[in-house]
């Protein structure tokens, strides 16, 4: 049945010339930051083994960067790059660099490289360079348009993340709304990507609420630990912990704005292990509680209190501790991995220097069961020809037949 469904569907868009078919940039729940702002992290074809062998198949890049693009080649890991906020103004202003910029740093590299997204600016709404804000729009449709002229929007997903500096206010969450200054733009950009297929993409950090608000905060309601939680007196949901809830609030605001259906997908999320004084929250325990605990929620497959059916998806932030970040402390340690490619905490992952134990003692296993087999080998050759002395002496004939 399943077949003859799937077969109806691919008539269907043979043969409708207005089907349009959707690229998707997700597979799974479970995704990951690959932040470079640091000198000291590990080379790009050492971040594919650190990759695979946690199973991690979503992976998000903030540019194009040609070494990693060409690590990543045959790997199947599935990869969103990014078009930096620096290029957000050009692009909009000029179609021609948009597809040119398209075709050498993301047509260039497929298929052997799986790009699935191109994510636009990053956290440019909200933001303090108006100009910026306006020009996206305009980016996001010359860099979409590219990948139609270039044969791969069908593979290929535009998007741009957000941070929570667009909503007017997120508690309780059904009463999320964009604020003033961000509605107006907003809307537009949320019209072409209802359009075109592309989810709302929410940079969501509990760390951050706990940390400006730790009096009115319960921190295990931030770490998915067991805590009362919080009724929304709107829709009688209940929520036990902070970040279902600010995704809610995505939902509230993009329903208000009139994009009720609109998959809201979590970009960045995470919890930093080290910060400053103001930032008591910034601890190794309180990185792992929450990263495991958000790993194990994502497993579930499930949706949040007021999207049940939609199953939840985030990238967490970050892979590594990028030190040349700027800004506080806690800006430098939200890496699941040092820059030595160890562990920061475990969460269940393991670091470079066990994975390469793992491989030398596979490596030795193998050698050693090859010899193994050789030597099994060369016994029955000496036990055959042995047998056929014994047969030749007796006169004896081994043709069929004979």
């Amino acid at each position: 049945m399943k077949i003859l469904l799937r077969s109806l569907f691919m008539l269907l868009v043979i043969f409708n010339p207005n089907a349009q078919q959707t690229a998707r940039a997700f597979t799974g729940t479970y995704g990951i930051n690959y932040g470079r702002i640091a000198d000291n992290i590990p080379s790009p074809d050492k971040v594919v083994k650190l990759l695979r062998a946690a199973k991690i198949k979503n992976v998000r890049i903030y540019d194009a960067e040609p070494s990693v693009l060409n690590a990543f080649k045959g790997t199947g890991l599935e990869l969103v790059v990014g078009l930096p906020n620096g290029f957000v103004k050009e692009m909009s202003a000029n179609a021609d660099h948009a597809l040119n910029w398209v075709k050498d740093n993301v047509k260039a590299f497929l298929p052997d490289t799986r790009i699935v997204g191109i994510a636009v600016g990053n956290e440019v709404l909200g933001g303090s360079d108006n100009e910026m804000e306006v020009a996206l729009l305009n980016a996001v449709k010359n860099v979409y348009n590219a990948t139609k002229k270039l044969g791969i929007s069908d593979v290929v997903q535009i998007s741009t993340a957000h941070s929570q500096a667009v909503f007017a206010d997120s508690f309780p969450p059904s009463y999320c709304v964009f604020k003033d200054g961000v509605a107006q733009l907003m809307k537009p950009l949320l019209e072409f990507f209802s359009k075109i297929g592309s989810p709302f993409c929410l940079n969501a950090y509990p760390f951050l609420a706990y940390t400006y608000n730790p009096d009115k905060i319960d921190i295990n309601y931030a770490l998915f630990q067991p805590n009362e939680g919080i009724v929304d007196n709107k829709t009688h949901l209940h929520y036990d912990n902070l970040l279902d809830a600010q995704i809610d609030a995505a939902y509230a605001a993009l329903e208000d704005a009139g994009f009720r259906k609109m998959e809201v997908i979590v970009t960045e999320t995470g919890w930093a292990s080290d910060g400053d004084e103001n930032e008591p929250a910034a601890t190794p325990s309180n990185a792992r509680t929450y990263n495991y605990n958000l790993r194990k929620r994502l497993a579930k497959r499930k949706g949040t209190p007021l999207r049940p059916k939609k199953m939840l998806k985030a990238y967490i932030f970050a892979l590594f501790n990028e030190y040349q970040k700027t800004g506080q402390s806690s800006e430098k340690n939200f890496g699941l991995f040092k820059a030595d490619g160890s562990i920061s905490y475990d969460v269940g992952f393991s670091g470079l220097q066990d994975i390469s134990a793992a491989s030398s003692l596979l490596s030795l296993k193998n050698i050693c069961r090859k010899r193994k087999l050789a030597e099994e080998k060369k016994r029955k050759g000496k036990k055959r020809r042995r047998q056929h002395g014994y047969h030749a002496v007796l006169g004896v004939s081994k043709t069929v037949g004979a």
